[in-house]
Parts: C-alpha cells; sequence; structure tokens
C-alpha cells in the first residue's frame, strides 16, 4: 500500500485500515513507535491517495468511522465502540462488530456515527477521565440519531486500561496487534462480563401511559353486610371487575335510600343521597347481566306494588271518569240554558266537581333508561321527585348533547336533580310541572371511548355535569375469563334483595325538613371530624399546581359526594331498622372515605381521558403525529410547522412535548448554538427507542 516503514524516526509498528460497509477502503492510521521505550509514539492518517499511493492527511468530516467492514446489518448484536483502532480490532478477534472513531477521545463529533442507526449499542470507554468523556460525548451523538446504547466498564481493568488490557489478562503472551487463535474463544466470557458491567445509559424514566387504565381496585369490606356479600358474588358469577358491580348496586341502593333519606352534613348543610355513577368497561363485559341482576329487585319492588295498587288505580280512574262526564253534561247544560242565574249555579257545580276529580294514580316507577328531559321530568314529579336513570351503554350523554332538542344541549334539570334544587319543567301546552326537590340516580356502564373527548362537548364542563359523576375504570378481565362460575347463591341474591325492598318500603315522616319530607341522617362527632380530614385533604390538592388543579370542578363535590355515600352504607347497615334513629358512625365514615379515595383516583384518570387536562390532550395529539410518521428523533421545528394546525403558536407545542418528556415517551435535548449569528438551532427530540424499535 506504498505506507512508509519510518516516519518521523519512528518504526511502522502496525497499520489499520478503514473500510466502507462495502469493504472499499479509504485509508489507513499508522502507529509509530521510537527505538527507545521513553520517546513518544505517534498515530499518523493516511486518507490523501494520489498515483504514488497513500499520503499523509485525515480524512474530510465528517470523518469514517474504523470497523465499518465489521457491522453486519440487520443483526441483533449489539456494536460495541471503543476508543482507538488497536480495541476495535481486538474485538473483531472475537468476531463480534465493533467501532471507533478517528482522532482521539476529543473528536468523536467530527465522526460520521450514523451507519449505527436503529442498533444496540455498547460503549468500552477506556479507564481514564479521558474515556469517560468520550462516552459521554457518544452517548449525546447517538441520541441525536434515536440510537439507544449503554456504557460498559469491564472488571479488572488498570488505569488507562481498556479492551486489549482485559483480553492481556486471559493470554499473557499476546502482543495486542497480531491474530491469535486463542481470542475467539474469550468471547462469550467477554460478552457475559459486559452485559454484567453495564453501568450507565440512556436511562429512561419509568413509562406512565397516556391512556393509563392502571387504576387501584375497590376494597369491597367497605361495602357492609348484603351488599359486600352481593358485589363480591355477582363479580365472580359474571367475572367482571368488583368495580362494575360495586357501581350498578351502589346506584341501586342510592334509588331506593335517596326516596326518603338526606344527610345533614353540619347546621345549614343538606346532602341528598342520590350518586351519578359511571362505571367504563369496554364492549363484551357483561355490563347488562350486571345491570340487569343489580336492578332486580327494583323491578320486582315495582311490580308488587302494582298490583297492590292494582285495584286503587282502577277505582280512581273510574271516579275521574265518572266526574269528568257528569262535569262535562252540567257544562252543556250551562252553555244552553237561557236562565243566567241557572247557568251559573250550573257552571259552579261544575267546578265543584273538577275541584274534586282526584290526581291520576301512577304506578310506581323506580328508574328509566330513556327519556326526553321533559319526560324525565313529568316522571320525577309523578314519582315523588325521586328517580333514577339506568344504562349499559351511554344514552344519556346524548340527552346531554340535546339528542331531542335540536342539538342545544338541556342540562338545567339534570344538574338541579343532582343537588336537589328546584325546578320547573315547561311542558308545552300543557301546565308546567314544578319540582321542590328532585333527585335523579344514575348508574351507568359506558364504554370509554363513549367518554373520550367528553369535556370538549358544548356545556359538558362548563356547566357542571362531569364534574358531578363518579367514575369507575377498572381493567377489562377478556381475555382471562376461565367461564368456571356459579350463579349469584340464592342466599346472597335474597339478602340483597330483602334490603333493597326494605329500603324501598321505609315510611315518609308526617311532618316536612326544611323544603322536603324526607327523614334526615346526622353524622358523629368523630363521623364529622373524618369526613372535614377528607374534604381538607381534596382542599388542598385544588391549589395551583395541585393534583386537582385542572378538575376543581369534580374535586369540590368530592366531599359532599363522601357524606352522600356514607348516608347509603349506613342505610344498607341499618336496612331492617330505623336507620334515621342511629348517627353516621366513624366507622362508616372512614369506608365511605376509602371508597371515595379509589374512586378519586379512577376519576382524575377518566378526566385525563375525557381531555379535561388541555397539555394531556395535546400530548396524545403529539404522539399520534408520532406514531403515524415513525419518528425516531425530529426537530421541534419539524413538528411545529407539520402540526401548525393544532398549535398556533410553539409554546403550546412545548408544553406537549413536555409532558411526553415527564411521561417517558421522548426526551427533548438542549439547543446548542449553530455557532452562526441569528437564532439558535431548533432543539431536537429523541423517541423511547423501544418504541421505534416495535415501529420499524
Amino acid at each position: 500500500m506504498n505506507i512508509p516503514k519510518q516516519m518521523n524516526g519512528k518504526a511502522l509498528k502496525w497499520g489499520w485500515e478503514y473500510r466502507g460497509t462495502d469493504g472499499e477502503i479509504m485509508g489507513v492510521t499508522c502507529r509509530y513507535e521510537p527505538e527507545t521505550p521513553d520517546g513518544t509514539k505517534e498515530v499518523i492518517p493516511f486518507f490523501n491517495l494520489d498515483s504514488e499511493g497513500w499520503n499523509v492527511g485525515g480524512p474530510k468530516n465528517p470523518k469514517p468511522l474504523y470497523g465499518l467492514d465489521s457491522i453486519i446489518q440487520s443483526s441483533d448484536q449489539p456494536i460495541f465502540v471503543v476508543e482507538g483502532e488497536k480495541a476495535a480490532s481486538a474485538i473483531h478477534q472475537m468476531k463480534l462488530q465493533s467501532v471507533t472513531s478517528i482522532g482521539g477521545s476529543n473528536a468523536a463529533k467530527q465522526s460520521d456515527w450514523s451507519p449505527l442507526s436503529g442498533r444496540e449499542v455498547v460503549i468500552l470507554p477506556d479507564n481514564d477521565e479521558p474515556g469517560g468523556v468520550y462516552a459521554a460525548d457518544v452517548q449525546e451523538i447517538l441520541k441525536t440519531l434515536g440510537v439507544f446504547s449503554s456504557v460498559c466498564k469491564l472488571p479488572g481493568l488498570p488505569d488507562k486500561g481498556d479492551i486489549v488490557d482485559w483480553i492481556q489478562n486471559h493470554i499473557q503472551d499476546w502482543d495486542g496487534y497480531r491474530p491469535d487463535n486463542r481470542i475467539p474463544e474469550l468471547r462469550d466470557m467477554f460478552q457475559a462480563e459486559a452485559k454484567s458491567s453495564i453501568v450507565a445509559g440512556q436511562t429512561w424514566p419509568d413509562l406512565v401511559p397516556l391512556d393509563d387504565f392502571n387504576t387501584p381496585q375497590l376494597d369491597c369490606s367497605c361495602l357492609p353486610g348484603w351488599l359486600g356479600d352481593m358485589v363480591r358474588a355477582l363479580s365472580d358469577a359474571t367475572e367482571t371487575p368488583v368495580e362494575l358491580a360495586a357501581g350498578m348496586t351502589l346506584a341501586t341502593c342510592s334509588a331506593a335510600v335517596a326516596r326518603s333519606v338526606n344527610v345533614l352534613v353540619k347546621p345549614g348543610y343538606y346532602e341528598p343521597c342520590n350518586l351519578w355513577i359511571f362505571a367504563s368497561l369496554p364492549p363484551g363485559n357483561r355490563k347488562s347481566s350486571v345491570q340487569s341482576t343489580a336492578v332486580k329487585p327494583l323491578n320486582d319492588w315495582q311490580s308488587t306494588q302494582a298490583e297492590i295498587l292494582g285495584p286503587e288505580i282502577k277505582r280512581i280512574a273510574s271516579d275521574i271518569k265518572t266526574k269528568e262526564a257528569r262535569a262535562a253534561e252540567l257544562r252543556r247544560q250551562s252553555a244552553r240554558s237561557n236562565d243566567s242565574r241557572t247557568a251559573s249555579e250550573l257552571a259552579m257545580q261544575v267546578a265543584e266537581i273538577e275541584a274534586d276529580i282526584p290526581d291520576v294514580l301512577k304506578p310506581a316507577q323506580l328508574w328509566t333508561s330513556d327519556a326526553t328531559p321533559e319526560k324525565l321530568g313529568m316522571l320525577l314529579a309523578d314519582q315523588a321527585e325521586c328517580m333514577a336513570w339506568m344504562s349499559s351503554e351511554g344514552g344519556l350523554f346524548d340527552m346531554f348533547q340535546g339528542r331531542y332538542s335540536g342539538g342545544i344541549p338541556n342540562l338545567d334539570l339534570l344538574l338541579k336533580s343532582h343537588s336537589g334544587d328546584p325546578e320547573t319543567v315547561d311542558r308545552g301546552s300543557r301546565p308546567p310541572v314544578h319540582l321542590i326537590y328532585p333527585r335523579l340516580t344514575i348508574g351507568l356502564s359506558p364504554q370509554p371511548e363513549v367518554l373520550r373527548g367528553l369535556a370538549h362537548k358544548p356545556g359538558f364542563r362548563g356547566r357542571g355535569v362531569l364534574g358531578r359523576g363518579l367514575y369507575l375504570l377498572p381493567a377489562s378481565p377478556l381475555g382471562f375469563r376461565t367461564f368456571e362460575t356459579n350463579p349469584v347463591p340464592d342466599t346472597v341474591m335474597n339478602a340483597y334483595s330483602e334490603g333493597i325492598k326494605a329500603m324501598l318500603n321505609w315510611r315518609l315522616p308526617d311532618d316536612k325538613i326544611e323544603s322536603c319530607n324526607l327523614h334526615t341522617l346526622t353524622l358523629s362527632p368523630a363521623a364529622f371530624e373524618k369526613w372535614n380530614e377528607f374534604a381538607l385533604e381534596i382542599e388542598l390538592q385544588m391549589r395551583p399546581s395541585g393534583r386537582m388543579e385542572h378538575v376543581t370542578d369534580w374535586a369540590g363535590k368530592a366531599p359532599g359526594a363522601a357524606a352522600r355515600l356514607a348516608g347509603i352504607l349506613h342505610c344498607v347497615e341499618h336496612a331492617h331498622r330505623i336507620p334515621w334513629g342511629n348517627e353516621i358512625s366513624e366507622s362508616t365514615m372512614l369506608k365511605a372515605v376509602k371508597i371515595m379515595r379509589v374512586i378519586t383516583q379512577h376519576s382524575l384518570i377518566a378526566f385525563d381521558l375525557m381531555g379535561a387536562d388541555p397539555a394531556v390532550a395535546a400530548a396524545r395529539r403529539v404522539w399520534d403525529w408520532i406514531k403515524r410518521h415513525g419518528h425516531a428523533v425530529f426537530s421541534v421545528s419539524e413538528a411545529f410547522n407539520a402540526l401548525r394546525g393544532s398549535f398556533p403558536r410553539v409554546k403550546g407545542l412545548t408544553s406537549a412535548l413536555e409532558v411526553l418528556e415527564e411521561r417517558g415517551y421522548v426526551e427533548v435535548l438542549q439547543t446548542e448554538h449553530s455557532g452562526k449569528p441569528g437564532r439558535p438551532r431548533s432543539p431536537s427530540v429523541i423517541v423511547r427507542p423501544e418504541f421505534v424499535t416495535h415501529w420499524k
């Protein structure tokens, strides 16, 4: 190759050929050593080729890597990055892939590292401070390529030692240069020690999914007696999460309790006992079966009441027809009479008869699954202002959005029927319905997709609809069911049914309490103290930068929901006695608060799913763009230009990237100035390697 044997008074010790991945030679670096041990060694590059051969001179930037010809394309084996051609050649003798950059430990940034794109890289620096700097430089370069790398420090290396010293620890007579057939035998040992000696790398934080459904499980021991037994048995029988059974049975209990009981939290502050529970699961999770079993006692009680009241309903209906016919006859006589006095007397008789016509007696109806706002108002008026909306679907949300009102959200009745505020329902040509203390219970099990994006629907968030719900998002068991189950035992089902019916049969008091004819539950001093502690705990989390800063509409109602839940649990405990004869105990309040803490975690995730946190919603849009295009690395300006429709300003995109970085999806590299006048370069963003590998 016309490489000189002597250079600057020093003899050629060894030469290393730089070849491309195609095997074509690009240049040579040579090591020259002096005759005396105390002389200075030199490594000289020969990359200038003319008709007479290779001449002294380094390659142009970006410089090629040494060892490119060792890289096996599409290999799952790592590429080892070392310092110096001597170390790389030693690894090549073990039939492994290795590269290094030219120019020493300070010149890594001058080389072209792109051939390592998409590969696993292990860096083996020299055992000294410059080696650590070199490893850091290489890692930073590889980050911009979306390349995962780790740093390995081999055991037993002397100061400034490298892989050559490691081999010589095992083959002491090896000179460090010449091929030796004993070196390949060290391959397995080297790989094992390298793997166990990885000490640092491109570390990524634990991944926090953007759609994190890893929610805590509800503790059934918080549900007293027959209610807890039913939830466990129904969950086991249907192979569904306990949260679904708990949500539907608690809604059923709420429908029963809210008819006759409210909770006095403290003087002047009452809470009704109707709950809005949304237990969300994908299709195929037997939600309809759970709901139908949960509401069966309501249906049975309705049927019994219909049988009891049937004769009376018929009698009253007949009496109404008779009086209406008599009034109609007298009205005709009055109209035909020529005697004004007679006509006036007949008209008075008509008025007396009509005043005596009884109201139509409606059969008991405790729940519905579909109604217009007007119909819902009529149902509330007919059923002592207390109703439940139970469904395994999300049809209620369609009503929220104005399915029956030309797309205009009609929310007033729904909002007021949660808090028990007075409302007048206009019925068009008929007289309006005046409600004094309406209480609507809701028990829904919508699909997660129904919840997605609800925060951006007109009125849903701003009017406080979503803030009134208690959300449960359990993990779906689909794919893990055995179908080896037994039905709910008769003893459990009977106890549950009798408990619900007992609460439905409570008599209302004769004297009105406040504005409603209900019994009032009170808190024991210890129960109030526990409730107050929970309320203060929630209050602190609503502060700026607090956990509930973006869900204050929900958090502000959480203490009230805890009081309602405690009232229901108390009534379950005393279903066959007189619950208003005993104060709500500390133990019951603690159970309610424990349930609410679980619901809180589920609800925060639900609001995230619904798009309540703008930064998280924006992060999802950016992540969708990254996935769609399979990016491993990109610049902020590139993303901004592609997503300008979603992010009019870079600040919005930056917030979204911050969320992705916090959750471990990407890493935003610090901006480096280009060295030229003007603005700094746009920051680079690298994508978590495991995602990139999956996309490829």
